[in-house]
Order: C-alpha cells, then structure tokens, then sequence
C-alpha cells in the first residue's frame, strides 16, 4: 500500500504542476483546454487513489476500492466527454 501510496502523491504533484503551467498559458486554443481537463482529471483520479488505499486500509474491505473506481471512471468519462465537446466547437 506504502507504494501505491507514494507513486499516487507523485503522480498529484506533477498533475498539479502541470496544471498550474497549462493555466499560465490563457489561451482558449483546444489542445491546451484539453490538457488542462485532462491534468484536472488526474488530480482528481490521484486523490481518489489516495482516498481508497486509506479506506481499504482501515475498512479492511475492497469495497470502497471499487466505489471509487467507480467514480473514477465517471470522472474519466465525463472528462473525455468535454474534451470531445471542445473538438466539436472548433471544427
């Protein structure tokens, strides 16, 4: 758990840093607005990681591993659905 623990605190810190540097950028071009949903996603999907290794840990159940997997996947999917959006507006 320690593992999956330190690699999703990581992955939150560079999709945070990269977030932050996509934002400086203020520009309405569609790559980087996707880049931008993409790196909000992952921070997103990191701190749902984080969130389910503590609750499995102290549930001791898988359980809240695939509610939150759950919601990961909707998070992705409505993610994909915006970036979708985005490439239909500018063509």
């Amino acid at each position: 758990m320690a593992l999956m623990v330190g690699v999703s605190f990581l992955a939150l810190l560079g999709n945070w840093a990269t977030l932050r540097l996509l934002r400086q950028a203020n520009t309405d071009q569609v790559h980087i607005k996707a880049s931008q949903i993409f790196a909000s996603n992952g921070i997103l999907v990191n701190l749902g990681v984080l969130v389910a290794a503590v609750l499995v840990y102290v549930a001791r159940s898988p359980l809240p591993d695939l509610v939150i997997g759950l919601v990961v996947f909707a998070l992705v999917a409505r993610g994909a659905w915006q970036i979708f959006a985005l490439s239909k507006s500018s063509a």
